[in-house]
């Protein structure tokens, strides 16, 4: 069980890398800020498992908090920007650099629950 609100921060340099947000199952709301002079895709993951078990990642959609005309749901980028999701019951989220060409992403993640 995870303290919430959480602060994750990471860095994605290298094809495959990637930043583990594990144990959020707390929190209800996960935003994604990407920065930084970087090229390559970046991947959003998530895991439902059995308690004990390895998280087995499959693609999650977040919501691009770039575009201010309109939503868009995005499960990778390709540009820097902020990117928000409702998490309920999720205990395990990365962010992955699925492919990589050059420089490196800041990743910060701010897992947050709503007053009950």
């Amino acid at each position: 069980m995870a303290i919430i609100p959480a602060k994750i921060t990471g860095t994605l340099g290298g094809a495959a890398a990637y930043v583990e947000f594990p144990n959020v199952d707390d929190a209800d709301t996960l935003a994604i800020q990407v920065t930084g002079t970087w090229a390559g895709t970046i991947s959003f993951e998530a895991s439902a498992i059995v308690e004990g078990a390895t998280p087995t990642y499959t693609s999650f959609t977040l919501v691009s908090g770039a575009q201010t005309s309109h939503i868009t749901a995005v499960a990778s980028t390709t540009t820097n920007g902020l990117f928000i999701h409702e998490t309920y019951g999720i205990p395990y989220f990365r962010v992955v650099m699925s492919s990589y060409t050059s420089g490196t992403a800041n990743i910060t993640g701010i897992f947050s629950r709503t007053a009950k």
